[in-house]
């Protein structure tokens, strides 16, 4: 069962209860005002649905450089290095921490690049991998300023 409420410290006897709202009266001593809220634990959670994009647009990625190499970078990396460094970012994007968050926003970036100046040509599929890429950064960026809001808040 889930725990319900946020915690309380009681500044008197050091007793703590969890409330769903703040109360004057300690349950413990019964003192009256000396009930302050304890910070929250660090939660390692997803802060939103954007922290799945990353992970997500990066594995549909490797899967079309597995599929298609000549519609990705995998044409001008030799064969593993791609689908190594795509292994890594989809690792990293899951644990959405910082690393990770910067992590995804490179590869996008880089991925951006190369399907703009490498690969000019604006076939459906470029299109295509263009877009995914484009969203892979921008997701990147998104996830790291939603975890950061988040932080500020509490």
């Amino acid at each position: 069962m889930a725990r319900s409420g946020r915690l309380f410290k009681c500044t008197n006897c050091g007793h703590e209860v969890r409330l769903q709202a703040w109360k004057a009266v300690c349950p413990s001593c019964e003192s009256g005002f000396t009930l302050v809220p304890v910070a929250s634990e660090e939660r390692r959670r997803r802060h939103s649905i954007i922290g799945y994009v990353a992970p997500i647009l990066l594995t549909i990625y490797l899967v079309l450089t597995l599929a298609s190499p000549s519609a990705t970078v995998s044409s001008i990396l030799p064969w593993p290095t791609a689908q190594l460094l795509l292994v890594i970012a989809i690792t990293l994007a899951l644990t959405s921490s910082v690393i990770g968050n910067i992590f995804a926003s490179v590869v996008g970036a880089l991925l951006t690049a190369t399907h703009l100046y490498v690969f000019p040509a604006l076939s459906v599929p470029n299109l295509a991998l263009l877009i995914l890429s484009t969203v892979l950064l921008a997701s990147g960026v998104l996830n790291e300023f939603t975890i950061r809001r988040s932080k500020a808040k509490e």
